[in-house]
Order: C-alpha cells, then structure tokens, then sequence
C-alpha cells in the first residue's frame, strides 16, 4: 500500500511540474484505484482485529472451562482416594467388632458415612465425569431454591471427550441455572433427560423463563453487558455439536426455553 501510495505521489508531483501530460480523467481513475485498495485494505485490517477479538474471547472461555473441568477432576481424585481407602476402614472396623468395642464401631462408622456420603455423588448415567458434573450442577442449583431434575439411560461410553462433556453441559447448564435466576414470580425448574435408542444419542435440556430472550437472525442475544463475551458458550457448544455430526436445536414455548440435541454414531 506504501508503495502504491508513492507511484501516486510521484505521478501527481511530475503532473504538477508538467513533466508528464496526463488528462484528468486518468488521475480520476487511479485515485479511484487508490480508494479502493485503501477500502479494502481498511476491511481486511477490521476483519482482523474482530478476528483477534474473537480468538481473545474464545481463550477466556476456554480457560473457565478447564478450570470447572479441573474442579470436576479434583472431585473424582477424590472420591478414588476414599474407594482405595476403602480396604483400611474395613480392617479397623473389623478390628472394633472382634474386640466388641461397639461404641467405638459407631463412631467410627458415623465418621466415614459423614465422609463417603459428603463426596459420592448420585449416578445416573454411569458415566464417572458426567455424572459428577451433573452432580455439581445440581447442588448449586437447589443451593438457589430451583428444582433440578434428570432423566438419564446407562451410557457406557459417549462420543465426547472428557473436556467437550463439560463444555457442552456446562455452558447449557449455567445458562438454565442463570435463567431461573432471573425468575421473580414462578417456579424455577431445570430438566435434562439423557437416552440413547440404538445409534443416537439425545440430550434434551430445558429451563422456566422469566420472559422470551431476545433473538436477532436466528440467533439468541444475550442481555448482559458484556453481551459479546456471554454469546460465546451456544457456539462453544454447537462447534462440538457440529465436530461430530450432531444437530442442534433450540425451542421457546411460553414459560419455557428448551434445547435439544442428537448424535448419531456407535459409542466409543
């Protein structure tokens, strides 16, 4: 661009000096060349840095979500660590019995139900992360008065990774739990039902609204202030729904926004 800039300069200095007879009509039109290439330059330069702003966006995303997967994966060190203690309890306890040391086999027993039942979560897919992170979610959503429940088939296996289940739940999750928080009168209920018939796998996600959210071109808007940092985690989510040929829908009906999703594919 530099350089066009200063063909054009020494053109119009040789123009002035008389050195070169050129008509108007010829200096018209390579400014008009000069206005677009510098239109155009402009347009690839803004493109660029919304591009940048993007990828910005997209690295603070995904650093909260690698620390809820962090959090979730410090659950389940958790709960192995007290599996592999296990076997200890049950030599002491044993211990208590033989020797008829019953008050101390109470303590003992209270101490390490308080323990297991404190970190065991409920199982419902038996799949370990997923059902932790639901687990999770579910605590700190009756933490706030909502209503949490879930429906789920056996998975063996899912066609996510450990990080994309919790990028997928967990952005639809915090967006119903953030829903429902909005709700001044009425019930604040999350659903999420989980089955598999055959090669498809369904997820269907939905949550009580305070009033309809606003949409443009199809798409949801979001009315937080840093509304281009919240719009992020649909579209975290569709790009895992798109990565393995899934579909993704969303419905509003009254009082109610629900998603829905389905995979088609032999489980891994």
């Amino acid at each position: 661009m530099v350089i066009i800039l200063r063909i054009y300069q020494h053109i119009i200095v040789n123009m002035i000096e008389g050195v070169w007879n050129i008509k108007w009509w010829g200096a018209a039109g390579s400014l008009a060349g000069i206005v677009i290439i510098t239109a155009f330059c402009t347009g690839v330069w803004w493109k660029n840095q919304n591009l940048k702003k993007e990828y910005q966006i997209l690295e603070i995303k995904r650093t909260s979500e690698e620390e809820k997967y962090r959090e979730m994966a410090q659950a389940l060190e958790k709960n192995r660590i007290q599996i592999h203690d296990i076997k200890n309890h049950l030599l002491l306890l044993r211990e208590f019995a033989v020797k008829e040391n019953y008050d101390e086999l109470k303590q003992y027993l209270n101490e390490v139900w308080g323990e297991y039942t404190a970190t065991k979560g409920k199982m419902w897919t038996q799949n370990e992360v997923l059902d932790t992170f639901l687990d999770k979610k579910m605590q700190e959503a009756e933490m706030e008065g909502m209503e949490f429940q879930i429906e789920a088939d056996v998975l063996r296996r899912v066609p996510l990774t450990k990080t994309e289940l919790c990028v997928l739940f967990g952005n639809l999750l915090d967006n119903a739990i953030e829903a429902c928080r909005k709700i001044q009168v009425g019930k604040k209920k999350i659903s999420v039902k989980i089955s598999r018939k055959k090669n498809f796998l369904f997820i269907f996600i939905a949550n009580t609204i305070q009033e309809r959210p606003r949409e443009k071109k199809g798409e949801l808007v979001s009315d937080k202030k840093n509304a281009e940092l919240h719009g992020y985690g649909l579209k975290s989510v569709k790009q895992i729904v798109e990565k393995y040929g899934g579909t993704f829908q969303y419905e509003i009906k009254d009082n109610q926004f629900e998603v829905h999703i389905a995979f088609l594919g032999d489980e891994r």
